[in-house]
Order: C-alpha cells, then structure tokens, then sequence
C-alpha cells in the first residue's frame, strides 16, 4: 500500500552534505529506498485538510452525532467541512 510522505521534509533532511563522502558522486538505489523508507508518513485526511469526526468542533462524542451535518457519524469519519477543536 502507498504511503504519503513530506516531500519538501525530506529533502531538507537529506542535507547532501553530511549524506555522502565529499568524494562520491551519487547515491545507490538501496540508499534512496532505505530514505525513503525511514521518513515518516503523513496522515492523508490532515494533508486534505480535513479532519477525523473526533478532532472536529461538531463532534458531540457522547451521541456519535456530528452538529454540522445533523446525523450520526463514527468517529473515525472525516470531511473537509470539518473545523478542528481549539485544544485548551
């Protein structure tokens, strides 16, 4: 299954410089898989900017109901109408 990552992240964190030795000129396939591999994933529903029906400020956790569409949801529904809870 695909993951998404932070494209512009990891390319900040790949800083050739301290990568490589100063003599060599680029990387094998195995290094830029194993990079790759170890950023970390991006939660596709944030990077929508949307958001779980659990973190939306129309969530009313005790009845499963999201205000803002006036019907029942899961908690783990998302929608880009969602609006994030101001945590305090």
């Amino acid at each position: 299954m695909a993951r998404l990552i932070d494209a512009d992240d990891f390319l900040k964190w790949l800083d050739v410089g301290h990568l490589r030795n100063p003599g060599e000129v680029c990387f094998c396939e195995a290094d830029v898989a194993h990079m790759i591999k170890s950023r970390a994933t991006i939660d596709p529903v944030h990077a929508a900017g949307a958001c779980y029906c659990r973190e939306c400020k129309h969530w009313q956790e005790h009845y499963d109901y999201c205000k803002e569409f006036a019907e029942e949801r899961n908690q783990g529904d998302f929608c880009s109408r969602g609006q994030r809870r101001e945590e305090n």
